[in-house]
C-alpha cells in the first residue's frame, strides 16, 4: 500500500512538472491574446525541442538582444503533444506590455497548447483523487475495530509442565 502511494506521489509530481514549465508562458500568451508585432531587436539565440515518448514536446528557446549577444534576454517555454520540429519560430512583442515576448508558434498553435495544458491538468486531477481515494481507504481498513480483538490464554497440552513465579523468586511446578 504504500508503495502505491509513494509510486502515485511520485506520478503526480511529475505531471506538475510540465505545468510548472509551460504554464506561466501560457498564461501570459493568453493574456495579451491576439496583439502582437514582431520583434527586430531580439534574434534567438537557442532553440531546443525535446520530445518524450513520441507523445508530448517540451520547446525551450533562449533570445538575447542583436546590440548585446553576450546577456541572455529571457527564455520561453512551451508544452505540446505532438512536435514543432522543422518549424520556423519569430519572436514577438506584445503591443499592451513591451515586456512580454512570445514567439509565432505559440500563437499559431495556441490551441493545441491549451489541450495540451488541459489534458495534464485532467490527468493530474484523476492521478490526485487516486491518491485520496486510496488514502481514506487504507485508513478504514488499516486499523482494526476494537470489539473485534480478542485475547487468548495460551492453552497447555496434557503433559506439558507450566512454570510459574512464587512472590518471594522461587519457582514452583503446577
Amino acid at each position: 500500500m504504500v508503495r502505491t502511494l509513494l509510486f502515485l506521489a511520485a506520478l503526480t509530481f511529475t505531471l506538475v512538472g510540465p505545468l510548472v514549465y509551460a504554464g506561466p508562458q501560457l498564461a501570459s500568451d493568453l493574456q495579451v491574446g491576439g496583439r502582437w508585432v514582431l520583434v527586430d531587436d531580439l534574434a534567438i539565440k537557442e532553440s531546443k525541442c525535446t520530445r518524450w515518448y513520441y507523445l508530448v514536446s517540451t520547446c525551450h528557446i533562449e533570445y538575447v538582444a542583436r546590440r548585446d549577444p553576450s546577456r541572455v534576454g529571457g527564455t520561453l517555454n512551451y508544452l505540446v503533444f505532438g512536435s514543432w520540429s522543422g518549424e520556423r519560430a519569430r519572436l514577438l512583442r506584445a503591443t499592451m506590455d513591451p515586456s512580454r515576448i512570445g514567439t509565432t508558434l505559440g500563437i499559431e498553435h495556441m490551441q493545441q497548447r491549451i489541450i495540451s495544458f488541459g489534458a495534464f491538468v485532467l490527468m493530474l486531477t484523476a492521478f490526485l483523487l487516486t491518491i485520496i481515494r486510496s488514502g481514506f481507504s487504507i485508513s478504514r481498513t488499516s486499523k482494526p475495530p476494537v470489539a473485534d480483538l480478542k485475547v487468548e490464554e495460551p492453552a497447555l497440552a496434557t503433559g506439558v509442565r507450566a512454570f510459574g513465579r512464587r512472590q518471594d523468586g522461587r519457582a514452583k511446578l503446577t
